[in-house]
């Protein structure tokens, strides 16, 4: 929950400060989760003294240079990711472990928060903050969750991918379910940003037009496996049926011809 704090309003700072400028200073403060930077808060039509009074009756807090937090914020990701966005700077979008959060994926966590900025140079990392740095971050690699700029689902993947393993990579890509759409523009950010590490190379080539067939899950690809290992002809995954009214559902794996049906189902299942 956020502790919000009704301001108190002079006479005399009244005329310099509309009220319209409050209501949007305190809706501003709403919808980043309880942070704002000082420069958006003056081009609201706060002054700076009026500002600094907010402060001085901590009213607000600073947070660091240029940003502050209304009353106490909630500390749930959503806060902690707005509050390192607005932190390292105009440009910056949370990344990597934490995007993957935002983007609830199946990744690695971090107590710190990771962003990463369009700049040639690279901040200091804190115990709170790491600012990753990058030379290429089009528009189209970048997205607004629940008001947080967050690196896109298909670049949160190939970025987390490059420090994983190439199993732990594809558990990260299993974990989510983009559309057809989405899923070739993780191989383009894939193909685009491999760069020799294993894990993205893995991504690229498990989301290529002619590459392995699409997977679900782990255990999906560990059956395949264990499948061919044992001379079984490989079935088609993660299989359509339908009938003259149209799909009637997907099914993990399926031999056409032999009209076998095969489910694979982990400890999510069996325990329900």
């Amino acid at each position: 929950t956020m502790m919000l704090v009704s301001p108190v309003v002079t006479a005399e700072d009244a005329a310099m400060n509309p009220p319209s400028a409050d209501a949007a200073a305190i809706d501003l403060f709403h919808r980043q989760h309880g942070y704002a930077r000082v420069g958006d808060l003056r081009e609201l039509g706060l002054t700076k003294n009026r500002i600094a009074n907010r402060v001085q009756k901590r009213i607000y807090r600073r947070v660091a240079h240029g940003v502050l937090a209304l009353g106490k914020p909630s500390q749930n990701i959503w806060a902690r990711a707005m509050s390192g966005v607005l932190i390292a700077g105009s440009n910056a979008v949370a990344a990597l472990w934490t995007a993957a959060e935002l983007h609830n994926l199946n990744a690695p966590r971090d107590r710190q928060i990771h962003v990463v900025v369009n700049a040639s140079r690279q901040r200091e990392p804190s115990p709170e903050l790491y600012v990753h740095r990058t030379r290429y971050l089009p528009s189209e690699h970048v997205t607004v969750l629940n008001n947080v700029p967050t690196t896109s689902l298909a670049r949160t993947i190939v970025d987390c991918a490059g420090y994983l393993d190439s199993w732990r990579a594809l558990r990260v890509l299993d974990s989510c379910s983009p559309s057809t759409r989405t899923w070739q523009e993780i191989h383009r950010t894939a193909e685009r940003l491999s760069n020799g590490r294993a894990g993205v190379r893995t991504i690229a080539s498990a989301t290529a037009p002619d590459g392995a067939q699409r997977m679900r899950s782990m255990l999906e690809r560990h059956a395949r496996d264990a499948l061919r290992a044992c001379g079984i002809p490989d079935g088609v995954w993660n299989y359509t049926i339908t009938d003259e009214h149209g799909p009637i559902r997907e099914v993990d794996l399926c031999y056409v011809d032999a009209k076998l049906v095969v489910e694979l189902d982990g400890l999510a299942i069996h325990r329900s």
